[in-house]
């Protein structure tokens, strides 16, 4: 329904006397939300490892038991998506006609990072993703005219793609995690053995092998979100090409069909993210 009532004003706006660039108002708005679903995830993954050694019993020598590690991806991706999420905010009030007024914190972004393998060591990808960060401070006060949209677009082209696809990757990563996660569970179902006899043990047993089923099957369903939220992630650099490509005649009906087709697509995406991660 929002995405509709979204969709209907911007249509609206461009439709009239309007100079609003919609195309690039949408593209910013979607990679906000876009951002703010790998916030989501990335809050999840993060608290996930105490769980997973509470009822999986991982032994140390598992690769999947370090919850320091776990931690520290997490917080490194929640790092990285809010910037982007900074990056489609200042960009979507650039390109709406008012004085920009969110300002960025940009902190350390190297050290934040280090545990992303995509960023550790790569000063050509951290010095993207800062590059983002300052992008949208620099558009503190600023009022929208075309040419500053159209600059936007072009200084942010090359560090969108880096940052895109670096974190596009480390979702990938998470992707696994979920994956090994719930095959874990289903290892966990395996390990109770036949069903006993009613009675006592038989309540217990069909108590844990639902809930190991449950669990088994809601994590499934997060590996499944997270994996589409990672497509969707590496359609923000590309569309951001798009837009450039009609960054002469930004207004034009094809330039704002880019924009609504980025929305559109990613819309059923943050759904997803949001039923998977939000079920009791």
């Amino acid at each position: 329904m929002l995405g509709r009532l979204c969709l209907g004003v911007l249509l609206t706006l461009t439709l009239s006397a309007c100079i609003t660039p919609a195309s690039v108002k949408m593209y910013a708005d979607a990679t906000k939300q876009t951002a703010d679903s790998v916030k989501t995830v990335a809050v999840d993954y993060r608290n996930i490892c105490p769980t997973r050694r509470a009822y999986l019993l991982v032994d140390d020598s598992n690769p999947l038991a370090s919850c320091d590690d776990v931690e520290k991806l997490g917080d490194a991706l929640i790092t990285v998506s809010t910037v982007l999420s900074d990056y489609g905010a200042t960009l979507a009030q650039l390109s709406s006609g008012a004085s920009v007024t969110y300002v960025t914190n940009t902190g350390d972004l190297g050290t934040a990072v280090e545990a992303i393998p995509a960023f550790k060591n790569d000063k050509e990808k951290i010095a993207a993703l800062t590059q983002l960060a300052q992008l949208a401070s620099s558009w503190f006060g600023q009022t929208y005219q075309e040419k500053e949209i159209i600059k936007a677009l072009s200084d942010s082209h090359q560090p969108i793609i880096q940052v895109t696809e670096a974190l596009a990757n480390a979702m990938n990563d998470v992707t696994k995690e979920y994956a090994a996660e719930s095959v874990g569970y289903k290892g966990l179902v395996k390990g109770f053995g036949a069903r006993p006899t009613l009675g006592s043990d038989y309540a217990v047993w069909i108590m844990f092998n639902d809930w190991a089923i449950t669990r088994s099957m809601a994590l499934a369903g997060k590996q499944g979100a997270a994996a589409a939220l990672s497509k969707q992630i590496l359609k923000i650099g590309t569309t951001n090409t798009d837009l450039l490509n009609h960054a002469k005649d930004i207004k034009a009906k094809d330039a704002l069909q880019v924009g609504i087709k980025f929305y559109q697509e990613a819309s059923p995406v943050w759904e997803k993210v949001h039923d998977a991660y939000h079920k009791p």
